[in-house]
């Protein structure tokens, strides 16, 4: 994730194998995200056309948590939390 004067960018990828990753779609695009003070929000366009919308505020200097929800063709197909943690 990379945080520009443009916007938001970057890759989704979730980890399978640490927790069921939703309709087994692993990776997605940022397709518009935004960072107002400690509070993000992304939607992620996965790779089967769900998209995911995630609502997050930092935790910590390099983590953030929050809740997430996706939705395949309109219709709610799962919510969950979330944890960002910078790797590097």
């Amino acid at each position: 994730m990379l945080d520009a004067p443009s916007g938001i960018s970057g890759f989704y990828k979730c980890s399978i194998g640490k927790m069921e990753c939703s309709n087994r779609s692993a990776r997605g695009k940022f397709a518009d995200g935004s960072i107002t003070g400690t509070r993000l929000a992304l939607r992620i366009a996965m790779e089967d056309g769900s998209s995911c919308l995630f609502d997050g505020n930092t935790t910590g200097a390099n983590r953030i948590e929050g809740n997430y929800a996706c939705y395949q063709s309109g219709i709610l197909a799962e919510r969950g939390s979330f944890q960002i943690q910078r790797d590097y």
